[in-house]
């Protein structure tokens, strides 16, 4: 998996914290988000782009689509 250098040194912290190494501590984040999403509907795509382009152009201070 690649991963951003300072977020793996974050990992490898956290996971030392625990006393675990860093790949068992990714593999449990990524086992208790999937048990957690398991049974949540899809994510609307289409909405969340729209929401996102209508965050771009507010940020960039114009309202036309």
């Amino acid at each position: 998996m690649r991963i951003d250098l300072d977020v793996q040194r974050e990992i490898e912290a956290a996971a030392a914290a625990r006393g675990v190494g860093a790949s068992t501590l990714m593999r449990q984040i990524i086992e208790d988000w999937v048990a957690a999403h398991r049974e949540a509907p899809a994510p609307d795509q289409i909405g969340e782009l729209v929401r996102y382009l209508d965050a771009a152009r507010r940020a960039a201070g114009t309202s036309e689509p």
